[in-house]
């Protein structure tokens, strides 16, 4: 990486005569670009960060820099670490980057490298929204006739699978209050699913999202609480539990005069 000179002699002999002459050969340096010394792994799992320790060296001995180029969203460097977290996904899938080595004080002298991470998806839970609790007064005035409660806006999201096959199920702990059985009617105590639309929450062009309400019907004359445990069981992966605490209020009668004699 110096200038070098060499000399260079010529002799011409013709067998009579004989001639001799000699030149200079300089060779000047060139500035050699710095060179990545180590590449990464280029598989990732969802939700897990990637990284790769980058190193790299100049031929002069010249100060160094790490420059992004190009990547996925979130995709950053940090001293000399490049560092991602690949988001969710419903299959593998694959995300393009460049990174640059660069002389720190001549950008025109460098070396690139592009990479193709390979990301391979986990199953994720599932996830319940639903309110974490319901109160009704017992406004039933004969077990023919029973309290309704109906509870809406209950969703089960699922990115990784469609939700139209979830199972959904819900069981109480006291089934003197609200017993396990499907109510049908107004004269049923228990609970009574009702299925909904499913729906693209996250708007990646697969559903992932499905709704569902809840007509539960407290027992004739019985008040306290009950938590009711809705259960989502998916086709594939884990099966998710939330509860919900249903408390039924007693609405106190007016009191009735008997044992009265007309007079007269």
């Amino acid at each position: 990486n110096v200038a070098v000179t060499a000399t260079v002699s010529l002799t011409v002999n013709e067998g009579v005569f004989e001639v001799t002459d000699s030149f200079d050969f300089v060779i000047n340096p060139v500035n050699d670009p710095p060179v990545f010394t180590n590449s990464p792994n280029l598989t990732a799992t969802e939700d897990v960060q990637w990284y790769w320790g980058m190193t790299a060296s100049d031929p002069e001995g010249e100060s160094i820099e790490f420059i992004l180029q190009s990547g996925p969203t979130g995709m950053e460097i940090n001293g000399q670490i490049l560092q991602w977290t690949p988001p969710e996904g419903i299959n593998e899938y694959t995300e393009d980057f460049t990174v640059r080595v660069q002389e720190s004080a001549d950008n025109t002298s460098f070396t690139d490298f592009s990479g193709t991470i390979t990301v391979t998806p986990v199953e994720d839970d599932l996830i319940i929204t639903l309110p974490s609790s319901a109160e009704t007064n017992d406004e039933s005035t004969d077990s023919a006739n029973l309290t309704t409660l109906d509870l809406s806006g209950i969703s089960i999201f699922d990115i990784d699978t469609d939700p139209t096959n979830l199972v959904f199920t819900v069981s109480s702990n006291n089934t003197d209050l609200i017993p396990n059985q499907t109510t049908t009617n107004s004269a049923t105590a228990g609970v009574l699913i009702t299925e909904g639309e499913v729906s693209d929450f996250n708007s990646d062009g697969v559903n992932d999202t499905k709704t569902y309400s809840l007509r539960i019907r407290p027992v004739h004359q019985q008040y306290g609480e009950a938590t009711l445990t809705i259960t989502a069981t998916p086709t594939a992966g884990a099966v998710v539990t939330a509860d919900i605490v249903i408390t039924v209020t007693e609405i106190p009668e007016a009191p009735v005069i008997t044992g009265l004699t007309p007079l007269g």
